[in-house]
């Protein structure tokens, strides 16, 4: 079992700022981690879990009976939380794969990749755009010309791409952060991709880059 240090440092590397995972590291994270890395210890792993579980029950959709019926069963002595019993099994998982920090979705003003007008108005698919809009990387170029092949039409079908760290098994998931050009995905980890509507993803004026995956008709 990792020392409490090597389970942080894991964590750094997966979950900090620039990091394979997420674009930030969470309290919620820091929690899992220590109580993980303390599970073996007992009592310490059990009041350590026991926080973890607290921290993560401040969503009230969490509040339900079962659940504080398992958190005060994690609080007795030598039986650890339930979130503690599934780290386990996992082996030392790394932080969850989603993460709070989720990309816009129409409902929060985002626009749909068909209608990217929607977000940043008509010169996104005008010949200035990229002076607009972009940032000055050249893989942002290739992106505008997959708006302006799919400008209104919402079943185009476009290849997204996302990075993730070979030690994770999943692929592209709703409500995951994406992008249009592999060259992006590959600066985060091991490039999966998948094809889909033009419909599901996500676009707003902040990034010609970074888009959101949502397979509900972008919400």
């Amino acid at each position: 079992m990792p020392s409490l240090w090597d389970a942080f440092k894991q964590y750094a590397r997966d979950a900090a700022p620039g990091g394979a995972l997420n674009p930030e590291v969470t309290p919620q994270g820091l929690l899992d981690t220590a109580s993980l890395a303390t599970s073996p210890v007992p009592v310490l792993g059990d009041m350590v879990g026991l926080l973890a579980d607290v921290n993560r029950m401040r969503d009230p959709t969490e509040r339900t009976w079962q659940n504080v019926g398992l958190l005060a069963l994690g609080a007795v002595p030598f039986v650890p939380p339930m979130a503690g019993k599934l780290k386990k099994a996992a082996k030392f998982a790394p932080p969850p794969y989603q993460i709070a920090h989720r990309p816009m979705n129409v409902d929060g003003g985002a626009a749909q990749l068909f209608d990217a007008a929607k977000s940043f108005g008509d010169d996104v698919y005008g010949p200035n755009a990229l002076q607009y809009f972009g940032s000055g990387d050249k893989r942002e170029a290739s992106v505008l010309k997959i708006l302006r092949k799919v400008k209104g039409n919402p079943k185009a079908k476009v290849t997204i791409y996302r990075g993730i760290p070979d030690s994770v098994p999943h692929g592209i998931n709703p409500g995951d952060w994406v992008t249009l050009d592999p060259r992006v995905a590959a600066d985060y980890g091991r490039v999966v991709s998948m094809e889909v509507p033009a419909s599901d993803v996500t676009t707003w004026a902040d990034s010609l880059l970074e888009f959101g995956y949502f397979p509900t008709g972008g919400k």
